[in-house]
Protein backbone atom coordinates (compact mmCIF):
# COMPACT_ATOMS: atom_id res chain seq x y z
CA UNK A 1 0.00 0.00 0.00
CA UNK A 2 1.25 3.06 -0.89
CA UNK A 3 1.87 5.59 1.97
CA UNK A 4 -0.11 9.44 1.39
CA UNK A 5 2.11 12.20 2.26
CA UNK A 6 1.04 15.42 3.03
CA UNK A 7 2.08 17.88 -0.18
CA UNK A 8 2.00 21.43 0.68
CA UNK A 9 4.21 23.29 2.27
CA UNK A 10 3.98 23.76 6.07
CA UNK A 11 5.47 27.41 6.09
CA UNK A 12 3.88 30.40 7.22
CA UNK A 13 3.02 32.02 4.11
CA UNK A 14 3.48 29.53 1.70
CA UNK A 15 0.87 30.06 -1.05
CA UNK A 16 -1.77 27.70 -2.59
CA UNK A 17 -3.65 30.12 -5.30
CA UNK A 18 -5.59 32.81 -3.40
CA UNK A 19 -4.66 31.33 0.08
CA UNK A 20 -1.95 32.06 2.10
CA UNK A 21 -0.92 28.89 4.43
CA UNK A 22 -0.25 29.35 8.26
CA UNK A 23 -0.47 26.48 9.52
CA UNK A 24 -1.31 22.59 8.89
CA UNK A 25 -4.20 21.44 10.99
CA UNK A 26 -4.33 18.07 9.97
CA UNK A 27 -3.41 14.81 7.17
CA UNK A 28 -6.17 12.28 6.92
CA UNK A 29 -6.79 9.43 4.58
CA UNK A 30 -7.36 11.65 1.52
CA UNK A 31 -6.86 14.78 2.31
CA UNK A 32 -4.98 17.85 4.67
CA UNK A 33 -5.98 20.16 6.09
CA UNK A 34 -4.39 23.90 7.22
CA UNK A 35 -5.48 27.06 8.96
CA UNK A 36 -5.10 29.79 5.50
CA UNK A 37 -5.99 33.33 4.74
CA UNK A 38 -7.83 34.68 1.34
CA UNK A 39 -6.90 38.34 1.24
CA UNK A 40 -8.34 40.55 -1.05
CA UNK A 41 -8.15 43.99 -2.55
CA UNK A 42 -9.01 46.67 0.00
CA UNK A 43 -7.60 45.39 3.36
CA UNK A 44 -9.98 42.24 3.27
CA UNK A 45 -8.94 39.10 4.83
CA UNK A 46 -10.53 35.98 5.88
CA UNK A 47 -9.01 33.19 7.88
CA UNK A 48 -10.30 29.55 6.83
CA UNK A 49 -9.50 25.86 6.85
CA UNK A 50 -8.25 25.02 3.33
CA UNK A 51 -8.98 21.37 2.68
CA UNK A 52 -6.56 19.87 -0.07
CA UNK A 53 -6.89 16.79 -1.67
CA UNK A 54 -3.18 14.52 -1.21
CA UNK A 55 -1.63 14.29 -4.69
CA UNK A 56 -2.03 10.78 -4.61
CA UNK A 57 -5.79 11.09 -5.53
CA UNK A 58 -5.23 14.17 -7.32
CA UNK A 59 -5.10 12.08 -11.19
CA UNK A 60 -7.93 9.93 -9.85
CA UNK A 61 -11.01 11.34 -11.73
CA UNK A 62 -13.43 8.98 -9.97
CA UNK A 63 -12.45 10.40 -6.44
CA UNK A 64 -11.70 14.23 -7.75
CA UNK A 65 -15.76 13.95 -8.74
CA UNK A 66 -16.82 12.77 -5.83
CA UNK A 67 -14.96 15.48 -3.79
CA UNK A 68 -16.36 17.63 -6.00
CA UNK A 69 -20.20 16.27 -5.28
CA UNK A 70 -19.20 16.85 -1.71
CA UNK A 71 -18.11 20.43 -1.92
CA UNK A 72 -21.30 21.39 -3.87
CA UNK A 73 -23.84 19.29 -1.36
CA UNK A 74 -21.73 20.95 1.83
CA UNK A 75 -22.18 24.02 0.15
CA UNK A 76 -25.69 24.24 0.04
CA UNK A 77 -25.94 23.72 3.94
CA UNK A 78 -26.25 25.73 6.67
CA UNK A 79 -26.66 25.38 10.16
CA UNK A 80 -25.30 26.10 13.50
CA UNK A 81 -23.58 22.35 13.49
CA UNK A 82 -22.40 22.56 10.30
CA UNK A 83 -18.87 23.99 8.86
CA UNK A 84 -19.99 26.49 6.23
CA UNK A 85 -18.27 26.29 2.15
CA UNK A 86 -16.54 29.13 1.45
CA UNK A 87 -15.00 28.21 -1.68
CA UNK A 88 -13.74 25.43 -3.72
CA UNK A 89 -12.05 24.95 -6.68
CA UNK A 90 -8.64 24.03 -8.21
CA UNK A 91 -4.75 24.77 -7.91
CA UNK A 92 -1.89 22.98 -10.41
CA UNK A 93 -4.41 19.99 -10.41
CA UNK A 94 -4.97 19.50 -6.73
CA UNK A 95 -8.92 19.94 -5.88
CA UNK A 96 -9.61 22.31 -2.50
CA UNK A 97 -12.38 23.05 -0.34
CA UNK A 98 -12.16 26.91 2.18
CA UNK A 99 -14.40 25.98 4.91
CA UNK A 100 -15.79 27.73 7.77
CA UNK A 101 -12.58 28.22 10.32
CA UNK A 102 -13.58 27.19 14.08
CA UNK A 103 -11.91 28.11 16.93
CA UNK A 104 -11.64 25.60 19.69
CA UNK A 105 -10.03 22.81 20.79
CA UNK A 106 -10.33 18.91 18.93
CA UNK A 107 -12.18 15.83 20.60
CA UNK A 108 -8.55 14.36 21.16
CA UNK A 109 -7.67 17.46 22.93
CA UNK A 110 -10.53 17.27 24.95
CA UNK A 111 -10.23 13.64 25.88
CA UNK A 112 -6.58 14.15 26.53
CA UNK A 113 -7.90 16.92 29.40
CA UNK A 114 -10.41 15.45 30.99
CA UNK A 115 -10.35 12.63 33.95
CA UNK A 116 -9.30 9.36 32.91
CA UNK A 117 -9.74 10.09 29.35
CA UNK A 118 -13.49 9.70 29.20
CA UNK A 119 -16.25 12.70 28.70
CA UNK A 120 -18.65 13.39 31.16
CA UNK A 121 -21.62 11.68 30.50
CA UNK A 122 -24.28 14.68 29.95
CA UNK A 123 -21.44 16.42 28.23
CA UNK A 124 -21.67 13.24 25.39
CA UNK A 125 -25.44 13.54 25.29
CA UNK A 126 -25.17 17.26 24.67
CA UNK A 127 -22.82 16.26 21.53
CA UNK A 128 -25.16 13.42 20.73
CA UNK A 129 -28.05 15.73 20.21
CA UNK A 130 -26.04 18.59 18.40
CA UNK A 131 -24.61 15.68 15.80
CA UNK A 132 -28.21 14.79 15.78
CA UNK A 133 -29.86 17.76 14.62
CA UNK A 134 -26.57 18.49 11.80
CA UNK A 135 -27.69 14.78 10.26
CA UNK A 136 -31.12 15.77 10.56
CA UNK A 137 -30.46 18.61 8.83
CA UNK A 138 -28.12 17.85 5.96
CA UNK A 139 -30.55 14.93 5.01
CA UNK A 140 -33.62 16.64 4.97
CA UNK A 141 -32.70 20.31 3.88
Amino acid sequence: MRRLEPSLPDEIGAQFGPYEIVRRLGVGGTAETFEAIRRREGGFSQRVCLKVVLPFYADNETFTKLFQREAMLAAKLRHRNIVGVIDFGEVDGRSYLALELVDGIDLRTLLDTSDRHRLDPDLVVLFGLELAAALVHAHNP
